[in-house]
């Protein structure tokens, strides 16, 4: 709400305005009256405790309240700007991609990394995080595609591998994630879920030996899900 105080002093830049433009094309500067705060230039400062113009007076202690820069536009230019919204970064939309991966929320994830690829079409980690917020909509065959393009950018992106491994077993290319399984373990041969997931793989493609060694090599590295595999398909002689 506008103070009655400050509507009046509103009101009398309306007249002020009109003067200018009627008087001048030069707009006046500010300056620092000697009761304090900013006042017009065409207004000096009294001992009164007012400050005095060609045009209108007013209370020192009200010009005082006023934010110096609505003085400047309104009085001065007869106009207040409109604050403009600074546009944001392809790292922005990346990082608020990210943190709604973090909060469960895959829709504006996804949203938040196309427009990061919008701005910047060949960023590696906006692909990657759209490939994962796609996974997670079960929207499988785009994720494979933003995982290969991740992967067309930096060939040793592991995570990449593996994610685009897991997406095509659980369309059931179980002989196709082979392949980048085996890669993810490459770089990483202690990762646990890498050999559980390569093990369910083999076993899909009957590969039974290489499963039960997968569920093994998990279950040694300490992923207890495995136990159970072992337990139902490994405890026969030759597994």
């Amino acid at each position: 709400m506008i103070s009655k105080g400050l509507t009046s002093v509103m009101v009398l830049s309306l007249f002020v305005l009109s003067c200018f433009i009627s008087c001048t094309t030069a707009a006046p500067a500010f300056n620092s009256g000697s009761g304090g705060g900013f006042v017009p230039s065409s207004m000096t400062g009294g001992d009164d405790g007012w400050s005095h113009g060609s045009l209108f007076s007013a209370p020192n202690w009200l010009l005082a309240q006023i934010d110096q820069n609505l003085m400047s536009t309104v009085l001065d230019y007869g106009y207040t700007p409109i604050p403009t919204e600074v546009p944001r970064s392809f790292e922005d939309h990346v990082a608020e991609g990210f943190a709604a991966l973090d909060g469960g929320n895959y829709r504006a994830a996804y949203n938040a990394f196309k427009k990061a690829i919008e701005l910047k079409p060949d960023y590696l980690k906006a692909y990657y995080g759209r490939g994962v917020a796609r996974a997670f909509q079960k929207d499988y065959k785009g994720s494979i595609t933003d995982f290969n393009k991740v992967i067309s950018i930096d060939p040793n992106y592991v995570q990449a591998y593996y994610n685009r491994a897991v997406s095509k077993a659980i369309m059931g290319n179980h002989k196709d994630a082979l392949p980048d399984f085996d890669i993810a373990i490459k770089y990483d041969p202690k990762d646990a879920e890498a050999f559980f997931n390569r093990g369910i793989s083999r076993m899909n493609v009957k590969d039974t030996k290489g499963g039960c060694e997968d569920f093994r090599k998990a279950l040694e590295l300490g992923y207890q899900p495995a136990e159970q595999m072992v337990k139902i398909y490994c405890s026969g002689s030759g597994n």
